[in-house]
């Protein structure tokens, strides 16, 4: 890849990263929209279209990324080629995932420990805890459940001879193959096998492994995805909560991907450009961390400003807690 597409990866990581925060600064139920002008109408429409609509492309990019350099520097898939790269995997998927899965954990009994103290009842967070079991908690839910990415991610890397034997021998038929099971929303009823993994870790292998540069690619073909990703977020969006809700934001998703590369291409020409590559460092640990309770007390302090809960200021309030909760995690 050329320079320019590598920053423009590294920006959206970071960008990316705080969608994921506004995607849990509200509760995940899909809702029908009212259009109306409305104050709650519109807050209702903004975080449709924002947290859970445009918000699902995040965690499809992240496996895009990963799976496109996964296989970029491979040039013959052999067996002590993927122990070497199982065993790096360990240090920067599996160790990061154990350890702040088990951090969640401690964090919630020791909060715990102090409201019962102070003659509280225990919060919602060791209820779960205390209802499930280790599986539960480390691997099916899991406890931070952010990391429900890096759970498939693991089980993709896993996987990894198995996207580069379909890939050599079907080519571009098993991209097409993979799609069309995800467009039929198909699920493995096993925790760490999604089909948004599969799909897009898979297509970022094959871009890898064909050396196709994807910022190029998206650059090439704008015109074309931007108008079907903005045709089918709307009708998504207006088919909120219905039977086609799932097909028809899957499609969203397909054409969104390619379009989120390039919008990321014309930030990276920007003046921004040199602090979002900057702050991009820090994407991982807040995607780590800012569940843990600070999101909660982000959201909580808020709520006591009377202003936040209703007309304007409920809008405004869903912009300012999740960019809030960002920089508590910069600063942290």
């Amino acid at each position: 890849m050329n320079k320019n597409s590598v920053e423009t990866i590294t920006i959206l990581k970071f960008l990316l990263t705080i969608l994921v925060v506004f995607i849990h600064s509200v509760n995940f139920e899909i809702q029908p929209i009212h259009l109306s002008f409305d104050a709650k109408d519109i807050y209702s429409i903004l975080y449709e279209l924002i947290s859970h609509n445009i918000g699902r492309l995040a965690v499809p990019c992240f496996f895009l990324f990963y799976g496109y350099f996964f296989f970029l520097k491979l040039k013959q898939f052999s067996l002590s080629e993927y122990k070497s790269q199982l065993q790096k995997r360990m240090k920067s998927l599996v160790i990061p995932y154990v350890i702040w899965n088990l951090a969640f954990i401690l964090i919630i009994i020791l909060k715990n420990n102090i409201l019962i103290k102070i003659g509280h009842q225990p919060d919602d967070n060791m209820t779960l805890f205390s209802t499930s079991s280790w599986y539960d908690l480390l691997w099916k839910l899991p406890i931070n459940y952010p990391l429900w990415y890096v759970r498939d991610l693991i089980c993709m890397v896993l996987l990894s001879p198995i996207f580069y034997i379909l890939f050599k021998y079907i080519k571009g038929y098993g991209i097409l193959l993979l799609t069309i099971i995800y467009l039929m929303t198909w699920e493995l009823p096993i925790p760490g096998f999604s089909t948004t993994s599969f799909v897009f870790f898979g297509a970022g292998a094959f871009a890898g492994l064909k050396k196709i540069d994807m910022i190029e690619f998206s650059q090439k073909n704008a015109s074309y995805t931007l108008l079907l990703s903005i045709l089918m977020l709307a009708i998504a969006t207006h088919n909120n909560g219905t039977e086609l809700y799932e097909h028809l934001i899957r499609l969203f998703i397909l054409s969104g991907t390619l379009s989120t590369l390039y919008l990321g291409s014309l930030i990276q020409r920007t003046k921004i450009k040199s602090l979002l590559l900057t702050l991009s460092s820090a994407s991982f640990f807040i995607y780590l961390t800012h569940i843990v309770y600070i999101m909660h007390w982000t959201k909580g302090g808020f709520s006591r400003i009377s202003f936040f809960n209703d007309g304007v200021g409920l809008i405004l309030g869903y912009f300012m807690i999740p960019i809030t909760c960002a920089f508590i995690c910069l600063f942290l």
